[in-house]
């Protein structure tokens, strides 16, 4: 297979974006808990 580390099918960025979004809303709930 060819991987390239700058090629992504849509379907990774669809994760990759999912994964970002959900990561900084804990990271917010987080800090708004502690806080």
């Amino acid at each position: 297979m060819n991987r390239t580390a700058s090629t992504l099918t849509a379907g990774q960025q669809a994760w990759v974006s999912a994964f970002a979004a959900a990561g900084t809303l804990l990271l917010i709930i987080a800090l708004g808990a502690l806080g």
